[in-house]
Formats: structure tokens, sequence, C-alpha cells
């Protein structure tokens, strides 16, 4: 499982790991030493603690192993978001993933408009990420590579529900009918119709899509699904 968190004085090692000289060499900055760690999860902390919140810095674990450091930079103009993977969690899309997170985070529960985001152009790998997150290139600036993304627009989707010894879903868009079971539906179909959505049609979390469901069991019912982020334990906006 992927997930973001709040970090902890426990995560100093693991910072360690993560910004060791192999990953921080397009960051124009040393590695981490154990110093500098113990400020950096004062600093986090200091921020999560502050109201309202202009700076997130979360941790980007999986399966429980903090593997990443994922920024949301609110104190800007135009809030930026930035990160760093460790180098043994390179091209697994942990990046991307964490990445997707932090915009739905950004786009859903703090409703901003629009999200930056640059690398060194030496580092083409930092831009395939952005990209695969649904960012869009915007030149050079200042020797970066730069990115933008504004708040996505709802995409209607007409979807079927078919009880065949479970529900088969035909979604408009896709020759795929992805079939769930009894127990998959019950209680909550909404929300099992949209990840089944966004599967078939490669909707990444942030975009809010917004269901035509079709079912034979009662009318069609329209459901808007905003954009979804459980908050890190402890956050406040």
């Amino acid at each position: 499982m992927i997930e973001l968190r709040e970090l902890s004085p426990r995560d100093a090692e693991a910072l360690l790991r993560i910004y060791s000289s192999e990953a921080t060499r397009y960051l124009d900055r040393e590695a981490m030493d154990a110093a500098e760690a113990r400020h950096y999860l004062r600093d986090a902390a200091a921020s999560a603690a502050q109201t309202p919140r202009t700076l997130y810095v979360l941790g980007l674990a999986v399966d429980g192993d903090l593997v990443g450091i994922v920024k949301l930079h609110r104190d800007r103009p135009v809030a930026a978001v930035s990160y760093i993977l460790r180098a043994d969690a390179w091209d697994r899309g942990y990046a991307t993933a964490g990445v997707r997170r932090i915009l739905a985070l950004a786009f859903g529960h703090l409703g901003l408009p629009h999200v930056r985001a640059k690398h060194r152009p030496d580092n083409p790998a930092s831009g395939r990420v952005l990209r695969k997150a649904g960012f869009t290139p915007t030149g050079e600036h200042d020797g970066f590579a730069t990115y933008t993304m504004r708040v996505p627009i709802p995409r209607e989707v007409a979807v079927e529900v078919h009880p065949v010894a479970g529900y088969e879903l035909e979604i408009e868009g896709t020759d795929d009918r992805p079939f769930v079971t009894l127990e998959d539906m019950d209680d909550s179909r909404d929300e099992v119709v949209t990840q089944s959505v966004r599967e078939a049609l490669g909707i990444p979390d942030h975009a809010p899509p917004v269901l035509m469901i079709k079912d034979p069991y009662g009318p069609i019912a329209r459901t808007e699904q905003a954009s979804a982020f459980p908050l890190p334990p402890g956050s406040a906006d």
C-alpha cells in the first residue's frame, strides 16, 4: 500500500537513506547528515502545527517503509509540488503515485486552483514523473524545466450496472467490462463504481469524475465524486 503520512521523530534514519548523495545530486545540496535530519523533522512538525498550514512535508510510505518525501508549498504566489525518492525505490511508480496523492490534497481538500513544479533539465526522469501525474510542460525558467497544472474539470462518464451473479459494469468509452462481486457492492456501490471507472479510463485520483449510473434496481443516479484524499493523521489546514 502506498500512502502519504506526517513525519515523526522515528523517521530520522529513513531520511538519511532518502537524502543520499545519489538522490540529492539534482537538488543543489549535499547528502543529509544526522544533525540535519533532526532539524528537518522538527521543522516539518512545526509546519504541520501552523494554522493556516502553508507547507506540507509528507512522507511517502510503501507498505510502511518510508521511501520518499513529497512537499506542497503554499507559501508562494502559486502553490508548488516537489519530491525526493530514495535511490533504491526509483523506477517503480512510487514517485508518480506520491505526486498524484498530494495533487488530490491540493485540488480536493485544499481547493487550490493552480499548482506548479520544476526540475533540472539534466533530470529527465523527474519530468516523466510530472507528466504522468498530469502536469503540462511550460518551458524553462532560471535553469529549470517548468510545469503547471490547473484544477481538473469534472469528467462525465455513463455507467450501466448489470447484475450477473455479481455486477458487470458497462463503462462508456471502453470495451472493458469490470466485474465486481455482491460483497464489493454492498453499501458502497458509488465508491466501487468510481474506482472501476478510474482504472478502466485511466482517470487520476485528483480528477473528479461525475458518474451517470444506470442501475436496473433504481433510477439513474448522478454521482459527483470530488477528489478524496485522507488527510495524514494530525494534519490541519
